[in-house]
């Protein structure tokens, strides 16, 4: 997951729904900008669109969207999202603890010149 769909995922979290326009207005980028992300997390069912066809008696989640259609946050998104959230604290634990070690391996390697 990028960037820019796990910034847009944490926007839709702290929020129950909202359309392209807003999404464009709380991230300040262009919409250009802003439609593949959210294409993308569509495809991958992490935003659903809110309306409901009565014609068809579906969801619409196929259809195009357009900029004043509300969107949310499926169960399946905030899934993603925690276990994003979980994989980076991890990644990032695991490069202090390499990190730290390195530079103990480091000060060793210079102690062992001197004593």
């Amino acid at each position: 997951m990028n960037e820019s769909t796990f910034q847009i995922l944490q926007i839709f979290a702290s929020r129950t729904s909202l359309n392209l326009s807003q999404l464009e207005a709380i991230l300040n980028r262009d919409l250009l900008e802003i439609a593949a992300p959210v294409a993308y997390l569509r495809e991958q069912g992490y935003l659903k669109k809110v309306s409901y066809s009565v014609e068809t008696g579906s969801d619409c989640s196929s259809d195009p969207i357009s900029p004043t259609d509300m969107l949310r946050l499926t169960y399946e998104g905030r899934v993603a999202l925690e276990n994003e959230i979980k994989e980076r604290k991890r990644f990032k634990y695991g490069e202090i603890r390499a990190w730290i070690t390195a530079i103990i391996a480091v000060l060793a390697f210079i102690k062992s010149f001197f004593f």
